[in-house]
């Protein structure tokens, strides 16, 4: 695989992914016959490599990605994330944060996910994700995170054990690139207690 680095006048450079090095090529044809075998067709594809775009999970082009554009506004403009869990058809902690990572939600979980553990919980997988285990007697879901499709993280808060003589629960979901850092503020002072 080779990543285009430049496009000049007297030469394409190019880069190989297994190897730092970049070439450069003598005109442009090389990249003319390229384009030309695009598209699978009647074409002899196996003298030459295929172009394919590359986009990020959430929608971004590689160029978009790294301009630092922002994600398309809607999710359904974004590419599908398989959130599913492994064919085991169980979650473990590492299953689930890979695929948090791959649907582009890993830094949520993550921001969540450590403000529990600063405060001495642990995380258990469930069959729907991952349970936050702690509260006063150390064995309480204190909240848990499930995946759904589109990605969009959620994350359910169990009040009743975080706050004294509150209740219910609390749901707050994520998409891709938006950030936790209202929900960990919020958990923080939760865990601190009055």
């Amino acid at each position: 695989m080779y990543l285009l680095d430049g496009i000049k006048d007297e030469g394409l450079r190019y880069k190989g992914a297994l190897d730092n090095n970049v070439r450069v090529s003598g005109d442009a044809s090389d990249l003319a016959r390229w384009l030309a075998n695009r598209h699978v067709g009647d074409a002899d594809t196996s003298s030459t490599p295929l172009l394919e775009e590359i986009r990020t999970v959430d929608g971004r082009s590689l160029y978009g990605y790294l301009r630092n554009d922002p994600p398309p506004a809607r999710l359904d403009e974004a590419l599908p994330v398989e959130v599913t869990p492994p064919e085991s058809a169980v979650w473990t902690v590492t299953s689930f944060e890979q695929a948090c990572n791959n649907g582009g939600l890993g830094a949520a979980y993550r921001d969540v996910l450590y403000a529990f553990l600063a405060e001495g919980c642990r995380a258990e997988a469930s069959l729907q994700g991952v349970e936050v285990i702690g509260g006063p007697d150390h064995n309480r879901t204190l909240a848990a995170f499930e995946l759904h499709g589109g990605p969009v993280l959620t994350c359910t808060l169990q009040l009743e054990v975080l706050k004294d003589g509150g209740g219910g629960t609390k749901s707050v979901f994520f998409v891709p690139g938006q950030t936790a850092d209202d929900l960990v503020s919020e958990i923080r002072s939760l865990l601190a207690g009055p």
